[in-house]
Formats: C-alpha cells, structure tokens, sequence
C-alpha cells in the first residue's frame, strides 16, 4: 500500500524494496519500504519521497492526518520557513524553531521571525495559545554538541519530535576556476559543504536515537532541484545538495524498519536561494 502517491500524477521513476521477513515495525504489522520520484505537473520542482508503509492495522489509540505533530525545523529565519512555522500553528502543530547564532543578531534577516513572535505574543485571539507551543532555540547546526542539546531541549518540552525538517540553506555563486584562486574561496567551498551538509547531518544523527527508540517519526530534507540538475555558476552548491541527497537515500533504507520516514524534497532551485544566505566568489 503506497500512501500520498496520485494515481494522476506523472511518475517518472519508482522502486520498492521490500526488507527481510523480520521487517515487523510492530505486532502484526509488515513494513514495506518505498523509494519514489514524482515529476509535478505543474512544474513547481519535483518531490523524492523516501518512506515506510504498512498494511491497514487499527492501533489501540488511532492517529489521525489531523493530529499535532511536534515539528522541529533546523533553521527559522528565512520567509519560507517563518511562513510555514505560522501555518503549523494554525493547525494547532507545536514547533521547535532552531535560529543560528550568527544570523539572529542581524536585524534584516531575524526581521520576520521577530514579528511571528511578537505575534504568538499578541493578545489576539486568533492566535491564542500559539506562544505555549513554540519554542525558539538558538543552535550552530556546525556543532554537534548543540544540535544534540537542542533535540535534548524540545524532547523536555514537548515530549518527542514528530517531524524533523533539514531547512538550512546557503549558496555560494562561483565557477570552478573562480573558487579555486585562493584559500579564502577555498574556505569558501568548504563553508558550502559545512552548511548545507554536515549541519544537516549533525541535526539528524543527533534525532535518530530518539525516533528510532519512539518507532516512529519522519525526517524530512528541504534540498532543490540542484540535487540532481548542474547549474553553471553553482558547482559547489550542487555537489553540496548532491552529497545530502545521496546521505538521505542511504538512511532510508537504514531506518525503514524503524517506522522512520524520509522525504526529499526538491523545489525550484530559487525558492531556497533566494530566500537564504548568497555568497559570491571574487571574480577571476
């Protein structure tokens, strides 16, 4: 049984691995692994879905679509972000909400996020009880030791992380000859993988003890369609995005039998590099 796949969608490519006859995710309950890639219609990017599915098995206390979920989203400040925080709280979701040090002081870029709290703040009705379920962490996603506090801190908060989102972004603009001038474009290729690789990864090696102790939970990775199209001018970026990409198929197939999904998700390159931190490379 695949779930949110549309029979009208356009499917350019799909496979399915079914784990060892041990894969029981709980009594009764078989765990099927699919991998699947779907070109959207509409040509807003296509979306990579990696995720663990089972026969209809009716839990003691059912879970429905509509349930709270307790996200936990890597980085907050772009408008992307900041406009999603906002309409999980208007679902009545509770949000960790992760702001990285060396972008929060910066009043432009913090601007957005600033006015959502002073909104779940605000005496409005509407948006009663949104201050109780948001929590504002500041949290180098290049230190292991606070990404591992931060998951600690909205684990004492909230109780579980329902939803992990990889959402930290940079782009560093630069042809291969131009980052290669010199140690500071060299350091610059090294930031790219820092921000857009190892930060990622640091976040969810330090969730998976967790999700994987709750047997359950959905890792979910905001990429773009950089993760499988070059781009001239990017090379870094790309090979960035690739090598997240490439970490998040691999885990997949590591956590499926753990009830832990994994999405990639691929919008247009522009909507992450637009709405994040750009970097441009000295000129030759």
């Amino acid at each position: 049984m695949l779930v949110n796949a549309d029979p009208n969608s356009n499917l350019v490519e799909s496979r399915t691995v079914i784990p060892t006859l041990q894969g029981t995710v709980r009594p009764g309950e078989t765990a099927w692994y699919v991998s699947a890639i779907y070109a959207k219609p509409s040509g807003e990017g296509v979306a990579k879905e990696s995720y663990l599915d089972g026969w209809d098995i009716v839990p003691e206390v059912p879970a429905t679509h509509n349930s709270p979920r307790t996200w936990f989203l890597t980085s907050s400040l772009s408008p992307l972000a900041v406009r999603l925080i906002r309409q999980l709280l208007i679902h009545g979701d509770y949000v960790v909400a992760c702001l990285p040090p060396h972008e929060i002081e910066h009043d432009d870029r913090s601007a957005e996020f600033r006015e959502l709290v002073n909104e779940c703040k605000s005496n409005r009705k509407d948006r009663e009880g949104w201050k109780d379920r948001i929590r504002s962490i500041r949290c180098d996603g290049h230190i292991m030791s606070q990404c591992g506090a931060a998951v600690a801190e909205a684990k004492h908060v909230f109780g579980r992380i329902d939803i992990l989102l990889c959402c930290t972004s940079e782009a560093v603009v630069g042809t291969v000859e131009e980052l290669s001038t010199s140690l500071v474009t060299q350091n610059l290729v090294r930031d790219q993988f820092e921000t857009i690789f190892f930060s990622q990864v640091n976040f969810i090696k330090a969730a998976l003890p967790m999700l994987r102790a709750e047997h359950t939970g959905h890792i979910m990775v905001l990429t773009s369609i950089g993760g499988h199209i070059g781009t001239p001018g990017m090379p870094i970026y790309t090979a960035a995005t690739w090598a997240l990409e490439g970490f998040c198929d691999s885990l997949a197939y590591e956590v499926a039998p753990f009830n832990i999904k994994v999405t990639i998700v691929q919008p247009h390159k522009e909507i992450q590099t637009l709405t994040n931190k750009i970097v441009f490379s000295p000129a030759l």
